[in-house]
């Protein structure tokens, strides 16, 4: 039995077998091979391109039964690739003249072709380079041996462990097989843990070391109530955590009685509580958690994992579906949100070395108007099948939220000219997640008719502190006093100016983060619909009276240790624990 321990991000306990994700980009040492051995490794190089064509032949044929026949004709794509004489001629050379293996020998003809591919104008040839890299990559992991799995192939109970896991990794996994998710880099708000929370699993994230230890089909415990990760377990432990899960599925009896009812606090005080989203499959999960509509559906997954953009079509019938589901509440769509962990996979989308800072969200969209306009007409469009509110994200100054506007007027005035049927004046707001928008929020709060407090990076940009990596995760602090500054600093510009604020960061489903943002009278808070029920049982444990005094007091608290504290103990007193206490 080994265990290893890192940051429980999705709570709850799962046990399974470890589907091992083995990363993309391969590192190969050079290793020198005698004038002997130039003819066996060039006979495993022979036998892995073999071995890779059976590979995608068996996958294509599988993939052909279910009626995918895109995906399909990628796969015949791909074995053409592995026929590319200028590849598997060249990197055969290469053995025999510099006498290096043969995964050296093909992963530097790989990196040389890339290049090439690369650095030509024609789209074309900048689209083969990305079959080119997954099929070189499968040759370089048949080459070492390396089991190279298909989520396909994913058994009943898999438990899915990887060193990181991209939004576009995680938005393909099939959810009715995933039972876990285990990462060694990542934090409580990163990317990974939102999308194990939308899909109602448990996660552990900043798990050093796991994957070089484990294999896939390891039995394996995940805890994520105390961050831990059990590989090989014992009968003993097996049975312990059999019990823990069943006293949490009792738990979430409880709980879900809850769902009919509203999130008031004892006095009266009554709070909206919506859904984060990331897939429509999510939105069963709204009433059975008992959501206030949705209050962030996080449209760029839409745009995830392919290689082409999602037309007006595909987009409305999205937002129709989430805005049917709401009602007879409202849904909040925020704009595409690319850049920063999530990219589009267009072969024109450079990678940036500072993508956080960089072309994202909005600014991604005001330099693209094309995608941008696609995208404002099936939302207004939708407009007409529920009570739907337009977001932008990541606005830093007005200048920014009046150029979004601007393009929004002229999309509804093409919109009305073609005769189309939608809210011509739908409530529009932003996402205060910059610093320099909670500080300027009296003059953005005239520009639009609502405020979402994105904590997640309102935090990491507050604090310079990147949100998903587990190196520096003890800089992350929600409870820092300049974090917390800023949050009322929004709330009441908000109010001054008759506009409703609500908080859609991850920070909500914190106990303590729930009753603090309670007594600094936020209006609606929203977050992955498991964590809904928790949230509205710590509301209406609650007096709204006590929590303004509460959150005055630690308003004027320069100790984050005694932030911690005070919270803590509030929460105790009123029966509710913490995530630090909680079993």
């Amino acid at each position: 039995m080994k265990e290893f321990s890192g940051i429980a991000a999705s709570r709850g306990v799962a046990s399974g077998e470890v589907f091992l994700v083995v990363p993309r980009d391969l590192t190969i040492e050079r290793r020198a091979i005698s004038a002997e051995e130039v003819e066996a490794e060039s006979a495993r190089l022979e036998r892995a391109l073999a071995v890779t064509r059976e590979e995608f032949a068996a996958l294509r044929d599988r993939i052909k039964q279910h009626g995918t026949s895109v995906r399909a004709e990628i796969l015949d794509a791909y074995m053409l690739v592995l026929e590319d004489e200028m590849l598997t001629e060249t990197a055969v050379h290469k053995i025999g003249e510099e006498q290096v293996s043969a995964e050296f020998a093909f992963k530097t003809t790989l990196d040389e072709m890339l290049g090439v591919f690369a650095a030509m104008e024609d789209p074309y040839f900048r689209e083969r380079a990305v079959d080119l890299r997954d099929v070189g990559n499968r040759v370089v992991m048949n080459l070492l041996g390396v089991a190279a799995r298909t989520y396909e192939e994913l058994g009943a109970e898999a438990v899915i462990v990887a060193h990181d896991l991209p939004p576009s990794d995680a938005a393909a996994l099939p959810r009715d097989k995933v039972r876990a998710l285990v990462t060694e880099v990542g934090s409580r708000t990163s990317h990974t843990a939102i999308m194990a929370q939308s899909m109602e699993v448990p996660a552990v994230v900043g798990v050093a070391g796991v994957t070089g230890y484990v294999r896939s089909g390891d039995p394996i415990i995940v805890d994520a109530v105390n961050g831990r990760v059990i590989v090989a377990p014992t009968e003993e432990v097996t049975a312990e955590y059999a019990a823990i899960a069943r006293d949490l599925a009792e738990e979430e009896k409880i709980l879900a009685r809850l769902a009919e009812l509203p999130a008031t606090t004892v006095d009266g005080y009554r709070v909206e509580l919506s859904a984060n989203i990331e897939v429509l499959p999510e939105l069963e999960a709204i009433r059975r958690h008992g959501c206030d509509g949705v209050g962030l559906y996080r449209t760029e997954f839409l745009f995830l994992h392919r290689r082409d953009l999602p037309s007006e079509e595909e987009q409305l019938e999205a937002y129709r579906q989430v805005a049917e589901a709401s009602l007879p509440h409202s849904c909040i769509i925020r704009t595409i949100d690319l850049g920063g962990d999530k990219f589009l996979s267009l072969p024109e989308m450079p990678r940036e070395l500072n993508p956080f800072l960089g072309l994202r969200a909005i600014r991604f969209c005001l330099a693209r108007p094309d995608i941008f306009r696609t995208q404002l007409r099936a939302l207004l469009r939708a407009t007409a099948y529920g009570r739907v509110k337009i977001m932008f994200p990541m606005i830093s100054d007005v200048e920014e939220l009046l150029a979004a506007k601007e393009i929004l007027r002229s999309v509804q005035a093409e919109l009305h000219a073609e005769g189309h049927n939608f809210d011509s004046s739908p409530e529009v707001g932003i996402m205060v997640e910059v610093p320099s928008a909670a500080l300027h929020a009296d003059r953005l709060a005239q520009e639009c008719d609502f405020f979402s407090l994105g904590t997640n990076d309102l935090i990491q940009y507050t604090l310079a502190a990147d949100r998903g990596n587990e190196k520096i995760a003890y800089l992350y602090e929600p409870f820092h006093p300049a974090v917390l500054k800023l949050i009322r600093t929004t709330v009441e510009a908000a109010h001054r100016n008759q506009l409703w604020v609500g908080v859609c960061g991850e920070m909500v489903a914190d106990p303590k983060a729930t009753v603090l943002l309670l007594g600094l009278s936020c209006d609606e808070f929203s977050a992955s619909p498991a964590s809904v029920p928790d949230i509205k049982k710590t509301i209406r444990a609650a007096r709204y009276v006590e929590a303004r005094r509460l959150a005055e007091r630690v308003l004027q608290m320069t100790s984050v240790t005694e932030i911690h504290r005070t919270l803590t103990e509030a929460l105790a007193a009123i029966g509710v624990s913490s995530f630090e206490s909680r079993p």
